[in-house]
């Protein structure tokens, strides 16, 4: 399946509850025909961390993004806790081989999927 299809129906469903949270939702894809693999893991993991995102409000911008073969949600300013990038971690992981999960104070927190 095509990014622009998995992303697009994301987006419509996603960025009007998070901008009522103060979170601002964008779209980085530069190639809208690339191909991703498993769509349903990538849409799993998406809208797990969007979900944390509307129960945990802050005022915040996340792209949804595509850069050299893989898949990122960047959120410029929350941090996960320990506990909750391990939930992230376990996520990714199960539902997706080559994940990441990284968060660091004053960059946010970056969740890559390979496509």
């Amino acid at each position: 399946m095509n990014a622009a299809t998995v992303i697009a129906k994301i987006y419509r469903e996603y960025a009007a509850k998070l901008a009522k949270v103060g979170t601002h939702l964008d779209i980085d894809v530069p190639d809208a025909s690339v191909k991703i693999e498993k769509p349903s893991q990538v849409a799993k993991m998406t809208e797990a961390y969007l979900d944390f995102c509307l129960k945990n409000p802050a005022k915040s911008s996340v792209i949804l993004a595509i850069n050299r073969g893989k898949f990122l949600i960047k959120d410029d300013t929350r941090l996960l806790k320990p506990g909750e990038k391990a939930i992230f971690e376990t996520i990714a992981t199960t539902s997706h081989s080559g994940a990441t999960v990284r968060s660091r104070l004053g960059f946010g927190t970056t969740i890559s999927l390979d496509l």
